[in-house]
């Protein structure tokens, strides 16, 4: 642990001290402060719920081809403001942290519904493998300047770049089942840590070294002729990261959605809540001191989305836009996303 006390003061002592915590916090930040594994969480903040429950049930061979495109614009803290972090405890300054961070993600998925029924329903096997380039821009303000906005100046080109790679591979079981006007599903996804990660510059495709289970159940209704209602409710479950001993903590996860039928395709909102519910486990600040605040993560947002069949391909696509209404611990920004998904 870093001691502050019993050391003599003269002015390069002090300059030397200070710029090693000041070091110290460029590889905090450097890490994306490591808050709930880089302001992150492993589930879909752009939203799937409109167009899943529309999709019917059909035993078989399907797959998808989903691009999705990030902007984000904004870092939080525990309460919800723009990101700011200790830079030096003596003498005591602060960094102001921004972000422009672009990220693509392709998804290309693959699954089989079985023709046979269990328990009335059919089974479902998923395997979601993405690729993603990440394109990021730091910027840091020192609460002093000279010397440190110096370094916060060096924190910010350090932290800021490209990346690019496969991300890590999920797999998914599901049962489902559909009725006149209902549908049902019941599922459960398992994260690996298949993705890159681990960069000097903690920009990272990947998530980390752990595993994260996904449990959740959805149901959509038919409200009307032309209105379709559904909800979802997740819960993930996270193992430590073996890289640092960082155990992100368990999440939960709600998705709404409601979509109106009209001559061209199905038009709907959506809104999705992530909340992180238990502490994050061995999180530490800059001086080597236990996090107090439990580094929960929580992210709020909303937007719309368009589904419609490609008769020409018996395909269907799906459109949709998010946008962070507020966040916690989090990245704050928007969301654009195609679906391409066919039976074979």
């Amino acid at each position: 642990m870093l001691k502050i006390t019993k050391f003599k003061i003269s002015s390069n002592r002090l300059q030397n001290f200070s710029g090693f915590l000041a070091l110290t916090g460029l590889i905090f930040t450097s890490n994306a402060a490591l808050a709930a594994e880089g302001f992150r969480v492993r589930f879909p903040l752009a939203g799937t719920l409109g167009g899943e429950m529309l999709a019917p049930i059909t035993p078989g061979i399907f797959g998808s081809l989903v691009a999705t495109q990030i902007s984000v614009n904004k870092l939080t803290d525990n309460a919800g403001a723009p990101y700011r972090t200790a830079l030096s405890a003596l003498p005591p300054a602060t960094v102001d942290v921004g972000i422009d961070l672009q990220q693509s993600i392709y998804n290309l998925i693959l699954g089989y519904t079985t023709t046979e029924k269990y328990a009335d329903g059919h089974l479902s096997l998923i395997v979601n493998l993405p690729y993603s380039t990440i394109d990021r821009s730091i910027t840091a303000t020192s609460s002093l300047p000279g010397f440190f906005q110096n370094l916060a100046n060096t924190l910010a080109q350090q932290t800021s770049g490209q990346v690019k790679g496969l991300g890590d591979l999920e797999v998914t079981a599901a049962w489902s089942q559909k009725t006149e006007r209902l549908k049902l599903v019941l599922g459960m996804s398992l994260s690996s840590p298949t993705g890159d990660h681990g960069n000097a510059s903690g920009i990272n495709v990947g998530y980390g070294n752990f595993y994260t289970l996904r449990t959740g159940a959805a149901i959509a209704c038919q409200a009307t002729e032309k209105l379709t209602i559904g909800s979802r409710l997740s819960l993930g479950f996270n193992t430590k990261n073996r890289d640092n001993n960082w155990q992100s903590g368990d999440f939960y996860a709600l998705d709404v959605a409601a979509g109106y039928t009209t001559p061209f395709g199905v038009l709907g909102t959506q809104f999705v809540r992530v909340e992180q519910y238990t502490n994050d486990l061995g999180a530490k600040t800059i001086v080597n001191a236990p996090i107090t605040d439990g580094n929960r993560f929580v992210s709020n947002g909303a937007g719309l989305f368009f589904t419609a069949p490609i008769s020409p391909i018996g395909a269907a696509l799906n459109l949709s836009y998010m946008k962070t209404l507020e966040s916690r611990n989090a990245m704050s920004g928007s969301y654009i996303q195609a679906r391409l998904s066919k039976m074979f």
